[in-house]
């Protein structure tokens, strides 16, 4: 756990000199956030004059944090930089992976990877008066020795323990192939749900991870056999383009929007379904995968024998 603070520590440090020697400096509106809350964040790049081809990406996969406006509609380019807004999705403090942007200046492709950021995430405001963590901390008047100090540090000290015990017992993410290591869209998605499939969670918040990277691997499906680039974007313009692509058509767009909807009431609104459910929930993905994959290979052959 140390070893892994550590690296965190030092990316964040690399990162901060890199910028700092490039001149390049990034703004954030607050380091406190509310789940849900969107997050500003400004870039400021020296000569950067007229950038074309501007895009957005999180450095890396997280369901704990999303860019606003899906990707590159959330880009607001200024005279010396970009600007734009995350959202925040993590119940707890988190790390904002960081962000890649992308542009074209003067003919020349450019990349700019900024570092993690640690954001202290608090709960939306709730009545706590029922229940107060501590009532009543006084120690006797009379007595000189710091009883509420001594009490004080015990209950840090417990917390602390706590949390360790906590973060010992969370289980790592998976790690699942990309469009880089297996290109061909139908046998990514067969990977990752075999991986999936053999690593099946017991536990809300890994039932939660799951449905996320389900997700994720329809999205990465997609775009792969279409053409577009649907990773970012929210449920209803996947939906909106699968209707319009000539080998999935109103029926299986239908099913797919059911399939999306019951995904996002998981990950935004935390309502988690049962391990039986999960089951279900993935069945029926494999099936429409097929279903659409089959569909591909038809509309290929059809396409070939008007040739």
């Amino acid at each position: 756990m140390i070893q892994r603070i550590m690296m965190v520590l030092a990316c964040i440090f690399s990162g901060s000199l890199t910028l700092a020697a490039a001149q390049i400096r990034i703004e954030w509106s607050s380091a406190r956030v509310e789940t849900g809350q969107m997050v500003s964040f400004s870039i400021m790049v020296p000569g950067l004059t007229r950038p074309t081809g501007v895009s957005l990406a999180l450095r890396q996969t997280n369901q704990d944090w999303e860019i606003a406006g899906g990707g590159n509609a959330g880009i607001t380019l200024g005279d010396s930089g970009v600007s734009g807004q995350v959202q925040c999705f993590a119940v707890t403090d988190s790390l904002f992976p960081g962000l890649v942007i992308r542009w074209t200046d003067s003919g020349q492709s450019r990349t700019l990877v900024t570092p993690p950021v640690w954001f202290f995430v608090s709960a939306p405001e709730t009545d706590l008066a029922a229940q107060p963590p501590v009532r009543g901390l006084r120690g006797p008047v009379e007595d000189a020795f710091p009883w509420l100090l001594v009490l004080g540090l015990l209950i840090l000290v417990a917390l602390v323990v706590a949390s360790l015990m906590i973060m010992r017992r969370r289980k790592r993410g998976l790690v699942l192939p990309g469009i880089e290591e297996i290109p061909d869209p139908w046998e990514l998605a067969r990977k990752r749900l075999e991986i999936l499939r053999s690593n099946m969670p017991h536990d809300a918040e890994g039932i939660k991870e799951h449905i996320f990277l389900l997700s994720e691997t329809l999205k990465q499906y997609l775009s792969g056999r279409s053409g577009l680039h649907l990773v970012e974007q929210t449920s209803e313009e996947v939906v909106r383009a699968c209707r319009g692509l000539a080998w999935a058509g109103d029926a299986m767009s239908t099913e797919l929007k059911a399939w999306l909807v019951r995904g996002d009431m998981a990950k935004f609104a935390r309502q988690i379904p049962s391990y039986e459910e999960f089951e279900t929930f993935s069945s029926q993905l494999e099936t429409w995968l097929e279903l659409a994959e089959s569909g591909w290979k038809r509309c290929c052959l059809n396409g070939e024998a008007e040739t």
